[in-house]
């Protein structure tokens, strides 16, 4: 796993959302039906692992990431099935994992 030692943005929290949309609008349709199918189950999965915690899809120039806002350590201990399921998927679709101070990101490549 990777780690990134990245800060808060400093710009208000609706013109990183807005800018997100955008980008995710602009490079969706770029990607492989199969990669589009990759990416929503593994938003899917993550969720259902880490159900305390928000969980975003946002698509980029050269990937596609799945965020997982603030993980908890409580869901692995009260979810552990959903948490195999979670990593036979990432380690079939060889998904990136980084991990940065606040986040957990996914990272599907073109």
């Amino acid at each position: 796993m990777k780690q990134l030692d990245i800060d808060d943005s400093v710009q208000p929290a609706f013109l990183v959302r807005l800018d997100a949309e955008a980008q995710h609008a602009k490079y969706w349709p770029t990607f492989a039906k199969s990669k589009q199918d990759d990416a929503l189950k593994l938003k899917q999965l993550a969720t259902d692992a880490y159900f305390r915690s928000k969980v975003y899809l946002n698509a980029r120039d050269q990937f596609i990431v799945v965020k997982v806002d603030r993980p908890s350590l409580k869901d692995k201990l009260n979810n552990d099935s959903a948490f195999n399921k979670l990593n036979a998927f990432v380690i079939a679709a060889t998904v990136e994992v980084v991990a940065t101070k606040n986040n957990l990101l996914f990272r599907i490549y073109r």
